[in-house]
C-alpha cells in the first residue's frame, strides 16, 4: 500500500516575463462528498475509471469498466450518469451478437450542451484482437455498441488503441488513436455527423516525406462541428527520431499533415493533450530529447500563421534547469488564458508544475507543487481544476488570479488509497471529477466514484506590466 504523503507546496509563483505583481486573493474551492458507485447489480467486482464529461453543473457521463472477479474476469463497458448531481448505478453498454469475444471496455467520453454523449473504447473480437468501438447516449438513453469500419483499401486490423474523443454541436465528433493494420502501426480518426460515425481513416503523408508505418494521434480538440485539431506522433525511418504532427478538420475534413518546428538540438518525444478555443488557435505541449541526453517540455501555439514551440524551463535543486521534464496535460478557457500541468526529475524525486498564461503565453507565470501535476480541466468561463500531488490526490483551483491551496482528496466508506482519474469543469466553475481507490472488500480490486468540485472566480483586476533584471525572461517562442 502506498503511503500518502502530505503535500506541502512550495507555493510560489514565478514570474516570467514581466507579469504584474498582484496582491493574494484565492478563489474558493468547495467538494461535495465522495459517492461510490453502486455495482452491486454486477456481483462481486472490480470497477476501473476511464473518462468523464460534463455537459452542466452536475450532469456528467462517465465511462469505464467493471470485472466481475469471481466469474469469467472479462471486462464489461459502463456508463454512470450523474443529474443534477445525484448518480445513476452504472450500466452495461452491450453488443450485437456474436461481436465481443473476451474483454470490451470504454476508455473515453465527449457530451455536448444538450446532454448528448458519444464514448469509445476497445473491444476484443472473434480472433481475439483488439477493435475500436463507440457508443452514444441521448439523456439516459444508450445505443449498443457499433465496431468501427474502416476502409477497403485497409487490411486485417490486429490492435487499435482508442486514445481520445471530441465532440462539438449535436454529436459531431472526432476519435483518434493508433490501428495495426498488415502489421504495421498507422494514425487514424474517425468523425460523426450528429452522431453518424463514417468509415475511419488512416493519416497519409505527403509525398516526399521521409515516413515508415509507426505513427499515432494522441489527441484530439474540436473547436466547432467538423472543426478540430488532432496532434501525435509519426516515424521518419532511417534511425531518425520521430517528429511531432498536427492534423486539422474543415467541414469534416481532413486537410494534410502539420510538422511542429523544434529547434536545432531537440527532436523526438510525444505529446498527449491539445485544447483548442478556436479553429486556428491550440496550445499542445508534451516532451522532446534535448541536447546532452536531456527530455526537456515543451509548449506549442497554433495561430493563423502556423505552429511556435517553446521550450519550457523549470528548475531543479542545483539551480539552473532540470534534465527531465514533461508537459501531462493543457487546457484553454480562451485564446488567452491557457493552463499547462507538468513534472520534472531532480535528485529530490519528482516535482509538479502549472504554468498559466493569460495573454496567450506571451507570457506565463510557473508554479511549483510537490508530487505531480498530471491533469487540468478549464471552463470556458475561467475558473480551472487541476490534479496534483505525489498520487494524483490533490486538487488545486484556478479562479483567474491565482492558485488555490492544494485540497486532498477524501474517498467513500471502505475505499483506502484514492487517486483521480479524469476531471470535467464546466460553467460557474463546477468540475465533475471521476476518481478510484483500492476496494477493501475485494482485495486489492480498484473501485470508481465520483464528486463535484466548484471554484470560485477570481478575476483579473487591471494590472500594469513591469520587467526588472531580476525577473527570468521566459525564451521567445520559435518558429
Amino acid at each position: 500500500m502506498l503511503v500518502k504523503r502530505c503535500i506541502a507546496v512550495a507555493y510560489a509563483a514565478i514570474v516570467l516575463f514581466g507579469i504584474a505583481t498582484v496582491s493574494p486573493a484565492s478563489a474558493a474551492m468547495t467538494s461535495t462528498a465522495p459517492v461510490a458507485f453502486d455495482t452491486s447489480g454486477f456481483g462481486n467486482v472490480d470497477s476501473d475509471p476511464g473518462q468523464i464529461s460534463c455537459w452542466s453543473p452536475g450532469n456528467c457521463a462517465a465511462v469505464g469498466y467493471i470485472r466481475d472477479v469471481m466469474g469469467s474476469g472479462n471486462r464489461i463497458p459502463f456508463v454512470a450518469i450523474s443529474t443534477n448531481g445525484v448518480w445513476s448505478a452504472p450500466f452495461e453498454i452491450a453488443f450485437p451478437s456474436g461481436i465481443v469475444n473476451g474483454d470490451a471496455w470504454l476508455k473515453v467520453v465527449s457530451c455536448t450542451a444538450d446532454s448528448n454523449c458519444a464514448a469509445a473504447g476497445i473491444y476484443q473480437d472473434q480472433a481475439g484482437d483488439d477493435q475500436g468501438f463507440v457508443a452514444l447516449g441521448f439523456g439516459p438513453i444508450w445505443t449498443l455498441g457499433q465496431p468501427f469500419t474502416f476502409g477497403g483499401s485497409v487490411g486485417p486490423t490486429q490492435y487499435l488503441q482508442v486514445n481520445s474523443i471530441d465532440c462539438a454541436g449535436n454529436l459531431d465528433c472526432s476519435i483518434v488513436g493508433q490501428v495495426t493494420t498488415n502489421f504495421d502501426p498507422h494514425a487514424y480518426v474517425i468523425n460523426s455527423v450528429g452522431g453518424s460515425f463514417g468509415t475511419a481513416q488512416i493519416i497519409d503523408f505527403p509525398v516526399g516525406v521521409p515516413h515508415v508505418p509507426n505513427d499515432s494521434l494522441e489527441a484530439v480538440s474540436c473547436a466547432e462541428p467538423g472543426g478540430c485539431t488532432a496532434i501525435g506522433y509519426m516515424s521518419p525511418g532511417g534511425g531518425n527520431q520521430d517528429r511531432i504532427f498536427s492534423i486539422s478538420s474543415s467541414s469534416g475534413v481532413w486537410g494534410i499533415p502539420e510538422f511542429l518546428p523544434f529547434g536545432t538540438g531537440f527532436g523526438g518525444g510525444l505529446t498527449s493533450d491539445i485544447s483548442c478555443p478556436t479553429l486556428t488557435n491550440c496550445t499542445t505541449g508534451g516532451w522532446t530529447y534535448g541536447p546532452n541526453s536531456t527530455i526537456r517540455a515543451w509548449i506549442a501555439v497554433h495561430s493563423s500563421s502556423g505552429w511556435s514551440v517553446q521550450i519550457v524551463d523549470t528548475p531543479s535543486d542545483g539551480g539552473g534547469s532540470s534534465p527531465w521534464q514533461v508537459i501531462n496535460s493543457v487546457s484553454c478557457s480562451t485564446v488567452a488564458v491557457c493552463i499547462a500541468a507538468g513534472r520534472y526529475l531532480d535528485s529530490t524525486g519528482t516535482n509538479g508544475f502549472l504554468l498559466t498564461t493569460t495573454d496567450g503565453w506571451a507570457t506565463f507565470t510557473y508554479t511549483a507543487v510537490a508530487g505531480n501535476a498530471n491533469g487540468v480541466s478549464c471552463t470556458p468561463s475561467g475558473p480551472c481544476l487541476a490534479v496534483v500531488g505525489e498520487n494524483n490526490d490533490f486538487l488545486q483551483g484556478f479562479g483567474g488570479r491565482e492558485w488555490t491551496t492544494p485540497l486532498q482528496i477524501s474517498s467513500p466508506s471502505g475505499i483506502t488509497d484514492p487517486s483521480v482519474d479524469s476531471l470535467s469543469c464546466t460553467n460557474d466553475g463546477v468540475c465533475g471529477v471521476f476518481a478510484y481507490g483500492d476496494n477493501l472488500s475485494i482485495g486489492s480490486n480498484y473501485a470508481a466514484y465520483a464528486f463535484f468540485v466548484t471554484v470560485g472566480t477570481d478575476p483579473i483586476p487591471t494590472t500594469t506590466t513591469t520587467t526588472t533584471s531580476d525577473q527570468p525572461v521566459a525564451p521567445a517562442f520559435t518558429g
